[in-house]
């Protein structure tokens, strides 16, 4: 309704879909870089598929036959139906309890969404992240898989199908680190707008104009 309103500008952080109007101009990702860590033995893991009200059996399976048995899982099912089988299941994990597991973790698995992955960032984790599938009926859409290569190609994920989850996935998850910039790019409002960037501003170029987004 907005978009009608003249002099509104519209803004998106994400870049992958072409809607007229829209412009990308930063992310809330921009704040996290990619390092990479002295490799740490896995014995203990964070699985967290989120709270959205679909299930994602795939990813559990995949998760259980990939981990070793000696090591230490908090999982996080949300509304997944497999919890009665894992020990330390749960169907949802208060956000700070879950981001102290996340620290502690040696390796985080998680569905592509938002809040897991930042979740994850914040706790200074490069999570292995697996995007629910429309087809399977994990979510509504795939819009997921497309979260998974933004952050797969930014070096903060590492973004594998449930069947590609390998030894060799959880061991570079491990050699992995995300840091937070206390400093991130400034948002750099488009031309015309009325606004000037701040002095940080040339951190960041801005993005073309025909980089274009629907909304987050």
């Amino acid at each position: 309704m907005l978009a009608r309103v003249p002099g509104i500008a519209l803004y998106s952080q994400y870049r992958w879909a072409d809607h007229p109007g829209w412009e990308y101009r930063g992310s809330v990702f921009d704040r996290y870089a990619s390092e990479t860590v002295t490799p740490r033995p896995i014995r203990r893991a964070v699985v967290t598929l989120g709270t959205i009200g679909y299930g994602f059996d795939r990813l559990v399976r995949a998760a259980q036959a990939v981990l070793p048995p000696e090591v230490e899982v908090l999982w996080q099912l949300g509304h997944t139906a497999m919890g009665a089988e894992l020990r330390g299941a749960r169907p949802f994990v208060p956000a700070h309890d879950l981001r102290s597991a996340m620290a502690e973790a040696d390796v985080v698995i998680c569905h592509a969404g938002v809040g897991s992955a930042l979740t994850a960032f914040e706790a200074g984790r490069c999570p292995i992240i697996v995007p629910r599938r429309r087809a399977c009926q994990e979510h509504i859409d795939d819009h997921q898989a497309q979260l998974a290569a933004e952050l797969a190609g930014r070096g903060l994920a590492i973004a594998v199908e449930a069947d590609q989850l390998t030894p060799e996935v959880l061991a570079d998850a491990a050699a992995r680190g995300v840091v937070v910039d206390e400093d991130p790019p400034p948002f750099v409002l488009g031309r015309g707008s009325g606004h000037r960037p701040s002095r940080a501003a040339a951190r960041r170029s801005p993005a073309p104009a025909s980089s274009r987004s629907a909304a987050a």
